[in-house]
Formats: C-alpha cells, structure tokens, sequence
C-alpha cells in the first residue's frame, strides 16, 4: 500500500522541478531518481539500525512504568528516526516554494531592440 501511495508522488516531483528548473535537463531527472532511490534504501535500514541499537541498551523491565518493553521502546526510537526523512521532505518543498531559478533570471529588457525588429528595420525600410 505504501508504494502505491509513493508512486504518486513522482509525476508532482518531475512537474515541480521542471517548472523550478526549466533548463536543468535529463541530468535533473536522474538525480532525482538517484535521491529516490537513496532515500527507498537508507530510510529502512536506519529505522532497523535505530531499533537494533536501542534494543540491546535499554535492559528489560526498565520501562514498565511507561508500560512499554523494551522491544516497543526500541521499535518507536527506530519509527522516530525514520521520521527525518518525511521532515527533510517538507523542508526541501518549503524550500523550493521561496526560491526559483525563474524568478532570478533577469527580465528581457523592452528598451533594447530585438535581433528580429533590426531585421525587420532593414527589410521595411520608414519612408
């Protein structure tokens, strides 16, 4: 289910980056795919890596006033971590709303002639 949920995600991704970064290319959408693909193998094995940790620290029974075992405890410091990477996420779209390359491109100036309206000046001469 969790993939097919993910899965919507990347057309907005290609739509939002081609729109931030219309000149970027191919080389943008491969490291696109790279990061996704980064981020599908990493996030797992962190939240197994936290769980794993945490487990063989905290002995058993210390946590029974919480109601928790340490396994339970363990599991949701390992869910904890996994939660940096959805953080990241809304970071990095909050980011990309502030700026954009459109918005840093200099405005074409209207006082300077066009290379086509000199031609044109040429063809049509004023009479």
């Amino acid at each position: 289910i969790t993939g097919i949920c993910v899965s919507l995600l990347w057309p907005g991704t290609l739509v939002a980056a081609s729109e931030k970064l219309p000149l970027a290319g191919a080389s943008m959408f491969a490291l696109l795919a790279a990061g996704g693909d980064t981020g599908a193998s990493v996030g797992p094995w962190l939240t197994g890596v936290v769980t794993d940790a945490v487990g063989a620290v905290v002995p058993a029974g210390t946590l029974s006033a919480l109601g928790l075992t340490a396994e339970q405890f363990a599991l949701r410091a390992g869910l904890l971590a996994g939660v940096i990477f959805p953080v990241g996420a809304l970071i990095a779209c909050l980011l990309l709303r502030r700026t954009s390359v459109k918005d840093a491109l200099p405005a074409p100036d209207a006082a300077q002639p066009r290379a086509d309206d000199a031609d044109e000046a040429q063809t049509h001469p004023a009479s």
